[in-house]
């Protein structure tokens, strides 16, 4: 989702609120996404598939 929209995981990771090592662990299934990073990643995005993956 961050490559489809031409964004870099660090930029993404600061406007949501979180680490870029977190944002890597969390895309990579190391960690999982809580309700607060995970309405504020669909914001940013303005869609539910950064959530789904799908």
């Amino acid at each position: 989702m961050i490559v489809k929209h031409g964004l870099k995981q660090r930029y993404v990771a600061k406007e949501i609120g979180i680490t870029p090592n977190y944002l890597s662990a969390i895309l990579n299934g190391r960690k999982n996404m809580n309700a607060d990073i995970a309405i504020r990643a669909t914001k940013l995005f303005g869609e539910y598939r950064f959530i789904t993956g799908n």
